[in-house]
């Protein structure tokens, strides 16, 4: 239980990234839909056979992916260096998603 509960929690921090996104019309939490908008994206990511809910098993299957994903070396340990690293990847994803997206916005507005 303590494995899962850290799992989660790791799972949480490294997702800030997502959490602090605006949503599709850039707005903040609570405007323009976003609390639906992430409603969305986490079923999304957690239920794996899209039948509408998210199950224990389905939610420690795409911890585990995520705690895998995380640990570079493999050696069933994160680090404080790995989970860094996967913070700074996260951040530079989300930093191109965004650019693009103002990319499309500042397109349309030229229209």
């Amino acid at each position: 239980m303590k494995k899962l509960l850290m799992m989660s929690a790791l799972a949480m921090i490294v997702s800030a990234p997502v959490m602090a996104e605006g949503g599709p019309d850039g707005g903040e939490r609570g405007q323009g839909g976003r609390g639906k908008h992430k409603i969305e994206q986490i079923f999304k990511h957690h239920d794996v056979d899209n039948d509408g809910v998210i199950t224990k098993k389905e939610f420690r299957q795409t911890a585990e992916e995520r705690f895998e994903k995380i640990d570079v070396n493999s050696d069933g340990e994160i680090t404080k260096e790995e989970v860094k690293e996967h913070a700074e990847e996260m951040r530079e994803k989300f930093g191109r998603m965004r650019e693009r997206r103002e990319e499309r916005r500042s397109s349309r507005d030229e229209d």
